[in-house]
């Protein structure tokens, strides 16, 4: 069996990326049109809520004719602002269409 390494990013991670903008919002924007198109399935997010204003929630989709699959797992608080954490946490994770092995 192969072995494979998984990346893990920090948010300071993500934010040092060179990534553009524009980049970001183009991709959305064709991420948006595919779903119009009916080439995407995101199916309504499963979620649980652990008490008043705190959730965890599961977001999974896939684009058909691009390989890729993946889920998002989030979390809201909304106490948490007050006690200098961000709002909301989430984690993403992408895997190949094909095989269901995750993307480095």
């Amino acid at each position: 069996m192969k072995s494979q390494v998984i990346r893990s990013l920090s948010r300071q991670d993500a934010e040092s990326n060179d990534l553009i903008t524009s980049e970001i919002i183009s991709a959305r924007e064709e991420t948006f049109r595919k779903k119009g198109a009916g080439t995407t399935e995101m199916p309504p997010k499963p979620g649980v809520y652990l008490k008043p204003n705190a959730s965890l929630y599961a977001k999974p989709a896939s684009i058909r004719k691009s390989g890729v699959a993946g889920i998002k797992r989030g979390s809201a608080f909304s106490e948490n602002p007050q006690k200098q954490y961000s709002f909301h946490k989430w984690t993403i994770h992408s895997k190949d269409h094909i095989t269901g092995i995750p993307y480095p």
